[in-house]
Parts: structure tokens; sequence; C-alpha cells
């Protein structure tokens, strides 16, 4: 019963978020197209920084990427390989708008998936470190480091 109750919570979270970036107003998607402009997608200034360091990684998976504002960061930052992925379809068009504004469609590959697509990544989390957004007391949010399994495996 609570397997169930938590597959109904998340198609209900989809369908919420999938309206919301779908009604996204005229004036949301509307981007400057200054070469700085990229900096002001970040909520925080921390989590702008936290974006830019994944610059220098050779890949970057953005799960439950919204408008992809971390992905076009990372790419910004040096990132030739981002994956950006949500399941909601109106979060997908928004990335896809806002990659293609900031000039990173070479380097953002855009995909919608299914809530179970991260059981075919084959990673495990090696790393959780805790932030808070702007405004909270106390760190709550995951920022997860992926490991590739055969790699944790010589690390023992």
């Amino acid at each position: 019963m609570a397997y169930e109750k938590i597959v109904q919570d998340n198609q209900n979270l989809v369908k919420f978020w999938d309206q919301v970036f779908t009604e996204l107003p005229e004036e949301e998607t509307e981007l400057t197209e200054d070469e700085d402009s990229f900096k002001e997608l970040a909520p925080s200034e921390k989590l702008f920084e936290a974006a830019c360091t994944l610059g220098h990684k050779k890949k970057v998976l953005d799960f439950g990427c919204g408008t992809a504002w971390a992905s076009i960061i990372a790419a910004k930052s040096g990132c030739k390989d981002v994956t950006a992925v949500d399941a909601a379809p109106g979060a997908v068009k928004a990335a896809q708008t806002y990659s293609s504004r900031y000039g990173m469609e070479s380097s953002i590959h855009l995909a919608c998936s299914g809530l179970d697509f991260l059981q075919s990544v084959p990673f495990t989390v090696r790393k959780r470190e805790y932030f808070a957004w702007p405004g909270e007391e106390k760190p709550t949010r995951r920022l997860f480091c992926l490991q590739k399994k055969e790699e944790q495996k010589k690390e023992v």
C-alpha cells in the first residue's frame, strides 16, 4: 500500500510540474541576450557557484532539470556533455527553450523520462551533500555525487 501511495504522489507531482512549466508566463521565457545573463538563472549565488563547478566534469546528469538552469550553467562553464532529464514534458519544453536561447543546444541533451529513469543509470551514490535554499534555516535539500559502479569496486 505504501509503495502505491508513493507512485501516485510522484505521478501527481509530475502532472503538477508539467502544468506549471506549460503555463509559464511569457515574461518568464523572455531572456536577455547579453553574455553574462545566464548567471541570473540560479536561485542563489551559492547554487550558481555549485553549478559552475560542474563545468569541470566530463559528463553531468541533471535529473529533475526543470528549466535546466543548472545544465546551462554547467555547459557555459565548460562541460561539453550535459544530459538534462525531467519527467514532466512541460519542463523539458521549457528546458529546450532556455538552452537554445543561451546557445547550449550542442552541449545539453534533453530527455523526458519516466520516474524510474535513475534505476537504469549504472551509477551509485558516492556522496550526499545537503544545502538550504535562501531563507531556509537548515539544510534539507540533497545534492548527490554519482560514481560509476566499476570505479566504486576499485576503491574498496
